[in-house]
């Protein structure tokens, strides 16, 4: 868990954009989406904006370090993708249904360290 609790809080440190609030974070560790074997790292922030979603988009790219890093969803997109993770479950705020329209979904997938990545894919919900 302190993997995604890593990218949740680099989530959390970086500036948000201007008049924007974050309403809510949240980290998850374990097999998130696809099939196959291998831990997950999920970091997210729900980000109150009436800023246009290229606006968002523009803001957060000046901090990507990968290409899944600092992604950004609109509010029909968070629905969507929160639809399908059980973020709900760890922080309520992510429940698809509590998605407002003028909030935005920043989130990145982080990585084990490269010396850790066998140890951590042994863990149980890797599988």
């Amino acid at each position: 868990n302190a993997v995604a609790l890593g990218v949740e809080n680099r989530l959390k440190d970086l500036p948000l954009p201007t008049g924007a609030q974050r309403i809510a974070s949240v980290s998850v560790a374990g097999k998130l989406t696809g099939s196959g074997n291998g831990m997950q790292y999920y970091g997210a922030i729900l980000v109150q904006s009436e800023l246009a979603k290229e606006q968002i988009v523009a803001h957060y790219s000046d901090y990507r370090q990968s290409v899944f890093d600092c992604m950004v969803e609109d509010a029909d997109g968070a629905r969507a993708m929160l639809s399908d993770l059980p973020l709900a479950e760890v922080e309520p705020a992510f429940n698809a249904d509590a998605i407002a329209d003028n909030y935005y979904l920043v989130y990145s997938w982080g990585d084990a360290p490269d010396w850790l990545w066998d140890i951590l894919n042994m863990d149980m919900r890797a599988h």
